[in-house]
C-alpha cells in the first residue's frame, strides 16, 4: 500500500491568516487528516514576516530575473506542522496583508496579488525539490487561484522534472468567480511586475511553442465569452486591421448559449500563430484557475452540487462555470471532479462556550437562547462601543452605529424574529438584496415586522449602510469574531441570499446554535439546508423571480416564528443537523489513494 506524504498549499489558514471559509476548510482538514495519512505539512505565505516559528531553511528563488532570499518558518500548532514562506518583498511592508486590492491603488484586477502568489508558487516547488525535510513527499494538495501558477511550472519547468515524476497532485476549487487572471504581456513589463512574461520570461518563450498554452489561456476556443468580453477583445485588436478581421470570423454567437465562441481553427500552425499574435498584442491572459484545473491530477470542490452546476454555462440570473466549464465538464466525465461538503468544528461553535450560553441537549435550551437574545440586543450599543476599542478605524461605520443606536427601538423587538446576515458585503452573497432587477428587494424585507442585524465588510459597504436608515435595522461594518459568534448564537434566522455558493460554512454555523437558515437553493446550500425541517430554501421557478421566492420565503419564517410549535421544532432540528469532519474527511482520503 502507498504510503501518502503530503504538503497542503494555501493563501489561507484560520489561527494565521483568514479571510473567509477557505482559512477554515485549510485548518479543519488538516488537522482531521493528520491521523489518517503518513505525514501532513501546511505552507503558508509570512504574511508580514512576523511568524513566532523557526527558520528552518533558507534558499534562493529566481523570479522576474532577480534572485529572492526565502526564509522557510516551522511552527508546530497541537501536533501540526505549519511552515510559513517569507520574504518581505512580496509579504512584508505593504503587503503583509492576505489580498492587496490594487484597484485602490488603480491598478488591473488581480494585478499585486496574482505576483505575489506566482512568486509563492515557485518558492513551494523549491523548497520541495531542495529541503531534505519534504524528500519523501508524493502528494500536493493546493487550494484556489493563487496556486495555479504552481501547476504550469511543475508541468513545464525542467526544474521541477524530479518533482514532477514524483508528485501526485490535487486542486481544490472554494470559489470558481475568482480565477487571477493577468496579461501574458504588457507594454510596460520592464518597469513592473504585472504580466505572466514579467514574472517568468523564459518560460513564456516556451509556451509560446507549446500546445499547452490552449490550457491555461484566456479567452480560449474552448471559453465561451459574453458578448461585452466577446468585444472588449475585438477593441483591443482594432489597431491591427488583418488580426481583427480574423477574430471577427472566428467569434460566432452560440445561440443556445447566448455566448460567443471561436469556431474551429483549420491547422495547428493557424491556431499557433493566432495565439502568437495574440500574445503579443496583450490580449491573451494567463488564467492560473485554469491551468490548475486542467494540469493537476485531481480536481474537487467543496460540494456535490456545486460540481455539478460548475459544467453548466453561466445563464443571465445565475453564474456557473464561469467560462471554465468546458474544462470541468472533461474533468467531470473522467471522474476527476468530484465534490466533498465542508464540515465545521462543533467543539469551537459550541452555544456552551456564548456570552449567555445554552446548551442544545437540555429540554429548556430554546427559553434560554431567547434570554440570551433579549440580553444581546439590550447590550448592542455597549457591543459596538467595545468593537470600537478593539478595531479602531477598522470599524468603518462606528460613528454612523452610534448616531443610529437612539432612533432603534430595540425593546420593540425583543420578541419579533431576528433576522442577521454575517459575511462579506460583496455581490455574491448579497447582490441579490440591491440589484437593480430587483427593485431594491431590501427596503421591501426591511418592511417586515422584525429586526435586522447585519455585520461584514465589503465592496457593497455603501448600499447596505441603507439598514443605518430604518428603525429595525443595524448595519455594522467591522468583522469581529466574538460579535459574529453573538449574532449566529442569538438569532432567530440566518440570511444567506448568495447567487452562488459553492459550500457555504455560514448556514452550518447557524444551524448548530439552532438559528434557522434561510439560503438560496444552489450549491452547497442545497446539499446542507432541509426546506421546511433545518431552514428555508428560496430559487426562481416558473411563476416566480428569485427576488420574489426569497421575499415570499422571509414572510414564511415571519409565519413560523409566530407559530411557537413550528419554530420550535424547526430550531431543534437545526440544531442537531451535523456535518462535522469525519465523513468528510474519509472521501479526501479515498480520493488521495485513488491517485496512486
Amino acid at each position: 500500500m502507498t504510503r501518502i506524504y503530503m504538503v497542503m498549499a494555501a493563501t489561507e489558514c484560520s489561527g494565521f491568516a483568514k479571510v473567509g471559509g477557505l482559512g477554515d476548510v485549510v485548518n479543519d482538514l488538516s488537522c482531521n487528516l493528520k491521523d489518517k495519512v503518513d505525514s501532513i505539512a501546511v505552507f503558508l505565505p509570512g504574511y508580514a514576516d512576523n511568524v513566532n516559528a523557526k527558520t528552518v531553511y533558507r534558499c534562493t528563488v529566481i523570479f522576474s530575473k532577480r534572485r529572492y532570499a526565502v526564509k522557510l518558518k516551522y511552527f508546530n500548532h497541537n501536533g501540526m506542522a505549519f511552515y510559513f514562506i517569507c520574504n518581505k518583498a512580496f509579504f512584508g511592508g505593504k503587503y503583509s496583508s492576505i489580498y492587496i486590492n490594487s484597484s485602490s491603488d488603480k491598478k488591473g484586477p488581480f494585478e499585486d496579488d496574482a505576483c505575489r502568489f506566482a512568486f509563492y508558487s515557485k518558492a513551494i516547488l523549491e523548497i520541495l525539490l531542495h529541503c531534505d525535510v519534504f524528500k519523501d513527499v508524493n502528494l500536493l494538495h493546493c487550494h484556489d487561484w493563487h496556486t495555479g501558477f504552481l501547476f504550469l511550472l511543475l508541468k513545464i519547468d525542467p526544474a521541477f522534472k524530479k518533482l514532477r515524476h514524483r508528485l501526485k497532485t490535487v486542486f481544490t476549487i472554494h470559489n470558481l468567480n475568482y480565477q487571477g487572471i493577468r496579461p501574458f504581456t504588457l507594454p510596460f513589463d520592464i518597469f513592473g511586475q504585472s504580466s505572466f512574461r514579467s514574472w517568468a520570461p523564459l518560460l513564456l518563450k516556451k509556451l509560446r511553442k507549446s500546445s499547452l498554452l490552449q490550457a491555461i489561456c484566456y479567452p480560449a476556443e474552448r471559453q465561451p465569452l459574453p458578448e461585452n468580453e466577446a468585444e472588449l477583445l475585438l477593441s483591443k485588436t482594432a489597431s491591427d486591421k488583418k488580426l481583427h478581421d480574423k477574430l471577427k470570423s472566428l467569434y460566432k454567437l452560440d445561440c443556445t448559449t447566448g455566448r460567443y465562441c471561436i469556431q474551429k481553427i483549420s491547422s495547428e500552425a493557424e491556431r499557433e500563430r493566432l495565439y502568437r499574435e495574440l500574445i503579443d498584442k496583450g490580449c491573451l491572459c494567463f488564467n492560473p484557475m485554469r491551468a490548475a484545473i486542467n494540469l493537476s491530477d485531481q480536481v474537487n470542490t467543496v460540494s456535490k452540487t456545486y460540481a455539478t452546476e460548475i459544467t453548466f454555462h453561466d445563464t443571465e440570473t445565475q453564474i456557473y462555470g464561469c467560462g471554465l466549464e468546458n474544462d470541468l465538464k472533461e474533468k467531470f466525465i473522467d471522474n476527476r471532479l468530484i465534490g466533498i461538503i465542508n464540515g465545521i468544528d462543533y467543539d469551537f461553535h459550541d452555544p456552551k462556550k456564548l456570552r449567555f450560553p445554552f446548551d442544545t441537549d437540555k429540554d429548556n435550551w430554546q427559553a434560554e437562547k431567547e434570554a440570551g437574545k433579549c440580553e444581546f440586543l439590550r447590550g448592542l450599543s455597549q457591543t459596538a462601543k467595545e468593537m470600537y476599542l478593539r478595531h479602531g478605524k477598522n470599524f468603518f461605520n462606528y460613528h454612523n452605529v452610534i448616531s443610529h443606536l437612539p432612533s432603534v427601538e430595540i425593546a420593540a423587538y425583543h420578541n419579533k424574529p431576528l433576522f442577521v446576515f454575517v459575511g462579506r458585503a460583496v455581490p455574491q452573497k448579497l447582490g441579490i438584496l440591491f440589484s437593480e432587477e430587483s427593485s431594491l428587494l431590501i427596503e421591501k424585507i426591511l418592511a417586515r415586522d422584525a429586526f435586522f442585524v447585519f455585520a461584514g465588510t465589503g465592496v457593497l459597504d455603501a448600499q447596505v449602510e441603507i439598514l443605518n436608515e430604518h428603525k429595525n435595522a443595524l448595519y455594522f461594518n467591522v468583522f469581529d469574531e466574538e460579535f459574529v459568534q453573538l449574532l449566529y448564537g442569538y438569532a432567530d434566522f440566518f440570511l444567506m441570499p448568495s447567487y452562488y455558493e459553492p459550500c457555504g460554512i455560514s448556514q452550518l454555523i447557524a444551524m448548530r446554535y439552532g438559528t434557522v437558515p434561510i439560503v438560496h437553493d444552489v450549491g452547497g446550500l442545497h446539499d446542507t439546508v432541509s426546506n421546511g425541517e433545518s431552514g428555508f430554501k428560496f430559487c426562481a421557478r416558473q411563476d416566480l423571480s428569485v427576488y420574489e421566492s426569497l421575499l415570499e420565503t422571509v414572510d414564511c419564517a415571519v409565519d413560523c416564528f409566530r407559530n411557537t410549535d413550528n419554530m420550535q421544532y424547526m430550531r431543534n432540528v437545526a440544531a442537531h443537523v451535523r456535518f462535522d469532519w469525519g465523513k468528510s474527511t474519509e472521501q479526501y482520503v479515498a480520493m488521495y489513494k485513488n491517485l496512486f
